[in-house]
């Protein structure tokens, strides 16, 4: 059964044929940094998946995922954060040479806000790493947020615990991670209510650290992307 909704997802995404625009799009956070994103505009009347590097990324990191979302259905935007290496950080580093990564939360709120101008319907946050926590985390209490797709999601922010912000958080949420995170991240939950979350992770290999999962040449890659097909299909 497994392999054959493989070979149906396969070839949903090999022959399926759609139009889509890409372009580069900027937009301003609260302190009024410009940031930098790609916009994969399917049309403006489904929603957008927003999709977050990790600490050394940037937009580029989600061209093949991007890609297959669209095919999903799906607007896509894929920001550069005020971390990583990109375009927007190198910006705010002038002036900020050791950014905090928790301050990254004001990029992610501006791309929502972005996103549900366009289509006025909730978006989708797409995180890996100390993104994905960071997903978490805002969409616990944000409207403009309908649910999480969170791939290996940790305590990144020194004082600041993840797992207690994450106290009651009921959104419906993929949480990804590797056979070695796993319990890790049950306990980061912990105090979420389980209800609407996912935790995936593989029952084939052993897995990779965030979105590295789901790239073709990593094993197990198959498994992840099957799971978060249906995933999708639930919403």
């Amino acid at each position: 059964m497994v392999n054959k909704l493989l070979f149906i997802i396969s070839a949903f995404f090999f022959f399926t044929k759609f139009t889509y625009t890409q372009e580069v799009v900027t937009f301003k956070t609260e302190d009024s940094l410009s940031i930098n994103a790609y916009d994969y505009n399917l049309n403006d009347s489904v929603p957008y998946v927003i999709l977050l590097h990790n600490a050394t990324g940037s937009k580029m990191d989600y061209a093949d995922i991007a890609y297959k979302i669209v095919k999903l259905g799906y607007n896509c935007l894929s920001i550069d954060m005020r971390v990583g290496k990109n375009e927007t950080s190198s910006e705010y580093r002038k002036n900020h040479p050791d950014p905090d990564l928790i301050d990254a939360q004001k990029d992610i709120q501006a791309a929502i806000n972005y996103a549900y101008k366009k289509t006025h319907k909730p978006v989708i946050l797409f995180g890996t790493g100390f993104s994905a926590s960071l997903a978490l985390i805002e969409a616990k209490n944000n409207d403009k947020v309908k649910a999480v797709i969170a791939f290996s999601p940790g305590e990144y922010f020194g004082t600041l615990k993840v797992e207690d912000k994450l106290q009651g958080f009921s959104k419906k949420a993929f949480v990804a991670c590797s056979q070695m995170e796993y319990p890790y991240v049950v306990q980061l939950l912990s105090k979420a209510n389980q209800k609407n979350i996912i935790i995936f992770k593989p029952g084939t290999a052993t897995g990779e650290h965030g979105i590295k999962a789901l790239d073709t040449k990593a094993p197990g890659s198959k498994e992840y992307w099957l799971n978060l097909y249906l995933f999708f299909k639930k919403l």
